[in-house]
This record gives structure tokens, C-alpha cells and sequence, in this order.
């Protein structure tokens, strides 16, 4: 069996290998090419790229994706004018869709859903891709894992990581401590060898470096309403040696990480990793986290978030455009002005910026039977079966 992983690692890495005098030219080469060279080779390159291609020019994400189950239909926000839009489904392929999925939009702007559950004792392991062109929804290759209420995290637009979650086992629902990553030019996942220290559902999950996976907050079920504020970090530079490659759980030098769960953890420069709302209990919170990863250093953000909110379901999906930053929340959409240095109300993200002659018009209009607060965050279909399923479990 280690022999057939083996050999299939070799057959993928074979098919990446390419000379490495072209390292001259990569600013010219597609970012997909740009990847395999780093998955391939990266113990050389990282040498000579700096800072993982965190500074690579990459596909600039202009929409959120809502998937709105009860009406086949997927909502979209688009960026650049803030106008929301709704479509049904063309295909059959909403049948292979699972209420309650997890939604992550990839570098490439590749959009994948995967996992969740029909019910409270019916977990799932499909895994699904939206097409927008097409507006079609098509199969891919299943989860080992049946699991719902996991984290996602992609890398270089060629893996998917799925960490944590919860599972049915033995008539009850259990937290999962399991690493899964998903090759996507292969459509196919492995089980990854190291586990969480803690089992543990609802927590957010942020790579560092395209070299290191780092779990913050999350649920680890061992009572009622026990919300976490572990930290861990995996180095998956030694993904093939099973003798050190592990989760680590990291020591928070200043803690003032109040214990969550479904929150939002993204990177924001090459050293800090920014961490965002979750909830205790079933209350949702409104902090805003920094976290230095060069010197394990916790503090809380400049300011806090204009509204309370967790980050359920929708994936991490984070975006920058016209120096604004937008984060896809359960409830809200989220705007960080980098040029105002604070929170604004998403609907009024291009308004009186500097670099006015290059912004989009936007006509603000909003899908049917949506709210728009002019005290808050652009608000879309209220995830209602969320808070009910809170409510159940807590």
C-alpha cells in the first residue's frame, strides 16, 4: 500500500518536472505552471522566489459565491459594481450537491463544494465544482472522509486541504481530528498521515508560506458549548516522513485570543495572519485578531468589526480590489478600507477614494427578498438554518 502512494507521488511529481534555468523567466508563465514548479522543486526555489509567490501576480477574484439550496440557485456579488445577481441551476448536477456544503473559490477563481450533511445523522463525502461560464455544477472526485463543518484552506491553485469537521459514527456525532488533501489536476484525495491534536469542528484554517498550515479556535465537543483557542501549526515540508511530520500545538505569547469558533483566519503580508469574528456559544463575535508568525505574537486588530459574524459554510472567501478588502460572512459582507485604515459599510466601498477614476459605477441593486441595512454591511438571504442549527446543537 506505501509502495502504491509512493509510486503515484513519483508519477505526479514526473509529469511537473521542468528545468530550473526558466526561474529567470516565471513572471511571464502562467500561474498554474508557476505552481508546479514550486510543488516540485520548492527547497530550490524558495531560495530564489521570494516569499512563496505571495508576490506573484495571480487571478484577481472579483465574486462571492453563495450556493442557496432551497432554491437551486447560486447567488453571486459581484466586486466591481456591488450588484448581486441570482441564476438556477442549468444542469442536473444540483443532485449532486449536499445542503450544508463547505464553498471554497481557489487561486485560480476555481470553485469547489465539498462535504456537508443531508442531515443530522447523514454526512456526506461529495465533492462538487461550480462552472460559471456554463452555470453548471459537476462531480469530482469524493473525500475519504464523510465530514461537515470543516475547514478549507487552498495552495497555488493546485491542492485543497480539508482539516477537522465533524462525523457520524456509532449512532453519535464525533469531532475529527483528519488531514485531507485534494489533488485537483488528478481529482483525486488523500488521507494525510498527521491528525489534530485536538479533534475539533468549526475552525479556521490559513496557510502561511505555501510550506505551513496553521488551525485557530474551533470546537472540540468534549462538552456543551466548549469553544477553543488552540493554535496549531503543520510543516508540510516533511509531508513524506511520517516520523516528524505533525500538527504542532503553538504557545500564544500575549493571550488575548478569546476562545471561537467559525471564524475567518487569511493572510495579509508575508509574516502576519489576520483572524476574524467566529462565534462563543451561539452569540457571534465582532473581535479582529493579528497574528505574527515570526515571533508567536497575539494582538487584537486596530479596530473591530462593524458587526458581529462567523464565517460558516461560505469558505474563506476574502478579496481585494480597489483597496478595499471584502469577506464573505454568514450574514454580512465585510469591508476593511486600506485607505480609510477602517471598517465601512460594503455598499459604500468606492466612495471618496483616492483612485476614484479607475472605479467601477455601481448601481446597488439587490437580488429579491434581500434587506439592504444602511447601518450595516451589505446583507444577502439570512442563513436562517444556520442559526437554527446552532441552536439545536448548543
Amino acid at each position: 500500500m506505501k509502495r502504491t502512494k509512493r509510486v503515484k507521488k513519483q508519477k505526479r511529481a514526473s509529469k511537473l518536472i521542468y528545468s530550473s534555468a526558466l526561474f529567470q523567466v516565471l513572471k511571464f508563465i502562467d500561474l498554474e505552471h508557476v505552481s508546479q514548479y514550486q510543488i516540485v522543486c520548492h527547497r530550490f526555489y524558495d531560495k530564489i522566489i521570494p516569499q512563496y509567490f505571495n508576490k506573484m501576480p495571480v487571478k484577481r477574484i472579483t465574486k462571492f459565491y453563495r450556493f442557496v439550496y432551497s432554491k437551486k440557485a447560486v447567488q453571486t456579488f459581484d466586486l466591481n459594481t456591488l450588484d448581486w445577481s441570482n441564476r438556477i441551476i442549468e444542469n442536473s448536477g444540483w443532485n449532486n450537491l449536499v445542503d450544508n456544503c463547505q464553498v471554497i473559490q481557489i487561486e485560480s477563481g476555481r470553485i469547489f463544494l465539498i462535504g456537508g450533511h443531508f442531515s443530522p445523522n447523514t454526512y456526506s463525502q461529495k465533492v462538487s465544482e461550480y462552472i460559471p461560464k456554463l452555470n453548471t455544477i459537476e462531480e469530482r472526485g469524493k473525500l475519504n472522509l464523510s465530514r461537515t463543518n470543516f475547514a478549507l484552506c487552498s495552495m497555488l491553485g493546485l491542492l485543497i486541504f480539508a482539516v477537522g469537521g465533524q462525523t457520524y459514527q456509532d449512532e453519535k456525532i464525533i469531532m475529527n481530528n483528519q488531514t485531507e488533501k485534494y489533488y485537483i489536476q488528478d481529482d483525486e484525495w488523500d488521507v494525510m498521515i498527521p491528525t489534530l491534536n485536538t479533534p475539533k469542528a468549526g475552525l479556521a484554517l490559513c496557510k502561511f508560506q505555501n510550506q505551513f498550515l496553521y488551525a485557530f479556535g474551533g470546537d472540540n465537543g468534549k462538552s456543551k458549548n466548549n469553544i477553543v483557542a488552540d493554535i496549531e501549526k503543520l510543516d508540510l515540508e516533511f509531508e513524506d516522513d511520517a516520523e516528524y511530520i505533525k500538527w504542532e500545538q503553538l504557545f500564544i505569547k500575549k493571550k488575548e485570543l478569546r476562545p471561537f469558533a467559525f471564524g475567518l483566519a487569511t493572510l495579509i503580508d508575508d509574516d502576519r495572519i489576520l483572524i476574524l469574528g467566529g462565534r462563543q456559544n451561539i452569540m457571534a463575535s465582532n473581535r479582529a485578531y493579528i497574528y505574527n508568525v515570526n515571533d508567536g505574537h497575539l494582538s487584537e486588530f486596530t479596530t473591530q468589526m462593524n458587526q458581529a459574524d462567523y464565517f460558516m459554510r461560505n469558505g474563506p472567501q476574502v478579496a481585494t480590489l480597489y483597496c478595499q478588502t471584502f469577506f464573505l460572512g454568514t450574514n454580512f459582507i465585510h469591508c476593511w478600507s486600506q485607505e480609510k485604515r477602517k471598517w465601512i459599510v460594503a455598499s459604500e466601498a468606492y466612495q471618496n477614494l483616492t483612485y476614484t477614476n479607475v472605479l467601477p459605477q455601481t448601481t446597488q441593486q439587490q437580488p429579491n427578498n434581500v434587506h439592504q441595512s444602511p447601518t450595516t454591511s451589505i446583507n444577502f438571504y439570512p442563513q436562517q438554518d444556520v442559526v437554527e442549527e446552532l441552536q439545536d446543537q448548543y
